[in-house]
């Protein structure tokens, strides 16, 4: 009986090392991606969807009721429309000024008649900084 558990032992342990290897392996230090560069200043007025943005403004309301949209209006009187999905982060903070860091999507504003009339800045992906 005790040879019967010794080869049980040395079977389990033959067949577990490879996972106690694989698995000690993937605990050290998993490498960093490169930080991704923040648009911010006067480099806002070229910013391209899906890049990263740091905007200091104001937040308020735009719009009709009852569809009211949350704006952050910075300084050169841009407006950057927060997402329908984030907007419970600015909730209790209209009129404060703060500063965000979001990704950004440029959307054509299109009339009725097809033409464009400019480009709507919309954020998500919103962390307000502290």
């Amino acid at each position: 009986m005790k040879k019967t558990r010794m080869k049980l032992l040395a079977a389990a342990s033959i067949f577990l090392l490879p996972f106690a290897l694989f698995a000690k392996g993937q605990q050290g230090s998993k490498p960093t991606a490169p930080e991704e560069p923040v648009i911010s200043g006067s480099e806002l007025d070229s910013v391209v969807s899906g890049q990263l943005v740091e905007v200091t403004g104001t937040v308020r309301l735009v719009g009709n009721m009852p569809f009211p949209r949350t704006v952050v209006t910075d300084d050169a009187q841009r407006d950057w429309y927060i997402d329908e999905e984030e907007k419970r982060v600015f909730e209790g903070r209209d009129q404060h000024t703060v500063t965000i860091r979001a990704r950004v999507e440029l959307v054509e504003i299109i009339l009725a008649n097809n033409q464009v009339l400019g480009v709507r800045r919309v954020i998500r992906e919103v962390v307000v900084l502290e």
